[in-house]
Order: structure tokens, then C-alpha cells, then sequence
């Protein structure tokens, strides 16, 4: 996390199933962090999987169109520095 989006922390309210919870829980205290640092783990690897998935999909495009130029990857590759 940058630190600029660390001085910006949200609380939210999250619905789930109370045996996902328990299992939240779980896993959490084998990790020996806390249910807040797990589900925030879990997040930012989620979000890093996508921008990842959005520049597979750009050289899978680039690939794919042998009269394409860079311009669509450097399109993506900016989507996902600007999404961070």
C-alpha cells in the first residue's frame, strides 16, 4: 500500500455468511494477523490479479493483430498504473 493511501483509510460494513466469518477468523489467527489485515490481504491481491488479467489481455490483443502497433498495450499498461 503507498503511503498516500494509507493516510486515506475507509471502514465498511461487510455482509457474509457467519461459516465464512468463522473461517476468516481462522485462517487469520493461524496467520497471527488480524481478521482486519486478512480481508485487506485478500483484497490487494484480488485487485493486483485484475491489473495483471488487463495487461494478459492487452499482449494476448497485441499478439493476436499482426497490424496492431504498442499503442493498445501502452493504452492498458497506463489503465493499470493509473488504478495502481
Amino acid at each position: 500500500m503507498l503511503a498516500a493511501e494509507k493516510a486515506r483509510i475507509r471502514q465498511v460494513t461487510l455482509r457474509i455468511p457467519d461459516h465464512l466469518l468463522q473461517e476468516a477468523r481462522r485462517t487469520a489467527h493461524r496467520r497471527r494477523i488480524s481478521l482486519n489485515a486478512l480481508l485487506r490481504e485478500v483484497l490487494e491481491r484480488l485487485a493486483e490479479e485484475d491489473r495483471q488479467a488487463i495487461l494478459r489481455d492487452a499482449y494476448d490483443a497485441l499478439g493476436a493483430d499482426a497490424d496492431a502497433g504498442v499503442e493498445g498495450f501502452v493504452t492498458a499498461q497506463r489503465e493499470v498504473v493509473r488504478r495502481g
